[in-house]
This record gives structure tokens, C-alpha cells and sequence, in this order.
């Protein structure tokens, strides 16, 4: 299925690249042009940037030891038991046994 992005994706987008530092010259130049016209994406811009900044500011935080490999645990006990029950559903219809 291909679907177009709303110009509003196309928007946020550009402001997350844009707080980030990833827009290449052409397309930042692009942004600041239009953010001189257009009070909101200049605010979300702005907010953006100070956002970004504020993220980069918190102390890093790691997981305790083991945590990785008890949340795989538990998702793959869960995927094995919807499975488990798919199978139960699929055995009751009749229409498969058949």
C-alpha cells in the first residue's frame, strides 16, 4: 500500500530533523525560510531545538543486569501462549478439520 504523507507529516518531520541537526544546508535553509512566514512551525521548530538540547542534558540511565533477557522471557512466553491459543481456536473449527 503507498501512501502519501499529509503535508503536516512532511512538517514534523523536517522540525524533528531540524532539532536534531540531521537537515542537510538546502533543507534547513528551506525550514528557516519558511519559518520567517509562519508563526507555528517557527514555535515547534524553536521548541524543537530546546527540546532536543534538554533530552541530551539527562543522565543516562541503564537497565539492571538481566532485564534484557527477562523481558525477552516473558514476550516470548506470551507470543508461545497466544500461539497456543490460536492453535486451541483453529482445532475447534470445524470447517479447518474438515
Amino acid at each position: 500500500m503507498n501512501v502519501k504523507p499529509t503535508e503536516n507529516e512532511i512538517h514534523n518531520d523536517f522540525i524533528l530533523d531540524y532539532s536534531d541537526k540531521l537537515l542537510s544546508p538546502a533543507e534547513e535553509k528551506s525550514l528557516t525560510e519558511v519559518m520567517v512566514y509562519c508563526d507555528d512551525i517557527r514555535n515547534s521548530a524553536v521548541a524543537g531545538r530546546m527540546m532536543s538540547s534538554l533530552v541530551k542534558k539527562l543522565p543516562e540511565i541503564r537497565a539492571r543486569v538481566g532485564f534484557e533477557q527477562k523481558m525477552a522471557a516473558l514476550f516470548a512466553m506470551e507470543l508461545e501462549n497466544e500461539t497456543r491459543m490460536a492453535n486451541f481456536k483453529n482445532s475447534q473449527n470445524k470447517e479447518l478439520i474438515n
